[in-house]
């Protein structure tokens, strides 16, 4: 006998425990009618995100990736800084003009989509970068990918103040976390088989691998 299809409503409905999933109080009419697929689409957005974040990590992976090439050991330094303080400069400066701005996912896409090219451009660093002048690049590369992460983090929470409701949002912050942290324990499980250091190329797969964690954010955010 056939199992009965599972809509993505009735998903929807049994993870969040909303009988009603087009009951809204504080968004528009259209994207409460949205508001599952929505969800779907946060959640999958999350996972692309917390993995590409965890294989292009500044405390692990990109100084594997200075030392691999030969860089200078006191680039080793600065790698954690830029990536915290790269993420903040955008939310200082220009979180109010992105907040002007009618169609604010297209910030979103476009910080994913930046953060993926600079992704691809560490992993190629990877193959070909040699010295302090690859040491350079890698830390230039990171600048692009720190200041498109804050962008992205930007239009993210505004971009999900008007597509899913207040009182589910709690919602799905839990399984997001959830979701985050089964991608940390599968990205560390693979750096874990690495051992040591991994290769030039076991180290441009795993950077390619976060790039396409970052297309997958980009594409959950233009849907």
């Amino acid at each position: 006998m056939a199992q009965p299809e599972v809509s993505q409503t009735q998903l929807y409905e049994w993870l969040t425990g909303d009988d009603d999933s087009r009951m809204c109080d504080d968004i528009p009419d259209d994207a409460c009618q949205e508001q599952p697929h929505n969800f779907f689409l946060h959640l999958f957005a999350s996972l692309g995100n917390k993995l590409a974040d965890e294989l292009s990590s500044a405390r692990l992976v990109l100084p594997w990736l200075l030392g691999i090439i030969g860089a200078p050991v006191w680039m080793v330094g600065l790698l954690v800084p830029i990536r915290e303080a790269g993420a903040l400069l955008p939310q200082l400066f220009v979180a109010g003009f992105i907040r002007l701005k009618p169609q604010r996912k297209w910030v979103w896409v476009a910080g994913a989509v930046l953060q993926a090219v600079a992704a691809i451009a560490l992993a190629l660093l990877a193959l070909i970068g040699s010295g302090a002048i690859g040491g350079l690049l890698v830390l230039a590369a990171l600048v692009m990918l720190s200041l498109a992460r804050g962008l992205s983090s930007i239009a993210t929470k505004d971009v999900l103040g008007k597509t899913i409701a207040k009182r589910r949002r709690g919602t799905l912050m839990g399984w997001s976390g959830s979701v985050a942290g089964g991608a940390t324990l599968v990205a560390g499980g693979v750096l874990m088989w690495f051992g040591d250091r991994p290769g030039n190329l076991a180290l441009a797969i795993l950077l390619g691998v976060a790039a396409a964690g970052w297309l997958l954010n980009a594409l959950c955010a233009a849907s």
